[in-house]
């Protein structure tokens, strides 16, 4: 019965180190950010687009409440990729050469 007792007790203790960050799981995340609402040749409809992305870059790759330092560090990194990935499609959009994009209305952010 005692021994029975400490494997109840050891299965929590050994699957407590367990856990992981939601983006450094292997499955991807990704948040759309719609567009068609806003008009992209004015200088104010660019930069509502990119604060859209930044806080769609915020939900991909953030984390609640009190992290690790290695969360932190991955998170940074997350962010660091998504912001890079949403940059470069922002700036294809913006100075004309995303067509495909501006036919989709929309702009997808995703962890990496």
């Amino acid at each position: 019965m005692a021994n029975f007792s400490l494997m109840l007790l050891a299965v929590p203790l050994a699957t407590a180190g367990l856990a992981v960050p939601a983006f450094a799981q292997d499955e991807t995340r990704s948040v759309t950010v719609s567009y068609d609402d806003l008009n992209l040749s004015s200088e104010r409809g660019r930069e509502r687009l990119t604060t859209r992305v930044k806080m769609a870059v915020q939900k991909v790759c953030g984390l609640p409440g009190r992290v690790t330092l290695r969360e932190r560090v991955a998170e940074r990194e997350c962010k660091a990729h998504a912001t890079r990935d949403a940059e470069t499609k922002l700036a294809a959009l913006f100075n004309g050469g995303g067509t495909r994009l501006a036919e989709q209305g929309a702009v997808v952010v995703a962890a990496p």
